[in-house]
């Protein structure tokens, strides 16, 4: 293996201790801004997706619809009456 690499339009960095603390749990550090998650967000790639939901809307797939409360609360008692 040469490499690894990883790429996110989002994702949220913590600074941590080598254990895994954040450093915002820290007594010393607990007011220093730079020592809290930060939410990173890339949008260059959005004119590409806007592209890709349009196309999408077009041909009427069934994964662009909208997803609604109702949904996810069907979902919710399904797994419920499932016991998963």
């Amino acid at each position: 293996m040469i490499g690894i690499a990883t790429d996110f339009t989002a994702s949220t960095c913590l600074p941590a201790l080598a254990d895994g603390t954040p450093l915002c749990q820290l007594p010393g550090l607990a007011a220093r801004p730079h020592a809290y998650p930060k939410l990173w967000k890339h949008h260059a790639a959005q004119p590409h997706a806007d592209r890709i939901n349009a196309a999408a809307h077009e041909r009427g797939e069934k994964w662009i619809k909208p997803l609604r409360r109702e949904d996810l609360l069907g979902v919710a008692v399904r797994q419920g009456a499932s016991g998963a």
